[in-house]
């Protein structure tokens, strides 16, 4: 995994943006999209790219997705927790809020991540494989999140696909919605377009929104 500070403040909240290892010069166009749409930075955004997208992110194995899907999210959240997070200078960390943020499976990962530690006072999960085989049941297995901050975003058409799976995205994240909205700040946005519509954007929006969250 490389770790990449991207934007840095010495005030406002702290994100951890957990992506796929980037392509030419991705990451540098995705942080000016986030400088367009919020302005002035009032915020550390810090890029955590994994290296193997379905085994790094996922978080059991399921018989109905490939074996691709390892299953190893503990394994990850586990090098955030003990690896990344502790070299982030201590001073800095003080009294600020953590975030942690993710598109499509990184998405799903940021959510439940919620759920195994603490230290996270919310999550922006865009475009998100809320599809994931048991990911509903889990959520509602767990003891419920009280008091983050969550913000959630979907594209419109992401759920007019032949994939029997991915087909009920949009019906499985209005469910994981209602029932984190009991107890917790969220945020439900539906965008134009399918999943690959504008990912930059879509995670800019996370990213102005928690700037004013700010936990």
């Amino acid at each position: 995994m490389q770790v990449h500070t991207l934007i840095s403040s010495e005030n406002g909240p702290i994100i951890l943006w957990v992506m796929y290892p980037h392509r030419g010069d991705e990451l540098e166009h995705t942080a000016d999209s986030i400088r367009e749409l919020v302005g002035e930075e009032l915020f550390t955004l810090v890029a955590i790219q994994i290296d193997d997208w379905n085994r790094d992110l996922s978080p059991w194995r399921s018989d109905e997705v490939d074996g691709s899907f390892a299953g190893e999210a503990g394994r990850t959240l586990d090098y955030i927790e003990h690896q990344v997070i502790p070299q982030l200078d201590i001073q800095s960390r003080a009294n600020r809020p953590l975030y942690i943020m993710g598109y499509s499976l990184a998405g799903l990962f940021a959510l439940w991540a919620m759920y195994q530690t603490d230290i996270f006072a919310g999550c922006a999960t865009c475009s998100g494989s809320m599809w994931y085989p048991g990911f509903v049941e889990y959520v509602n297995s767990q003891p419920t999140l009280a008091n983050k901050q969550i913000y959630i975003s979907l594209g419109g058409k992401e759920s007019r696909t032949s994939d029997r799976l991915m087909s009920t995205v949009a019906d499985r994240t209005k469910e994981i919605c209602d029932l984190l909205k009991k107890d917790n700040d969220v945020i439900y946005e539906i965008n134009p377009g399918g999943h690959f519509a504008d990912s930059g954007k879509r995670l800019a929006k996370a990213v102005k929104w928690i700037e004013k969250a700010k936990g």
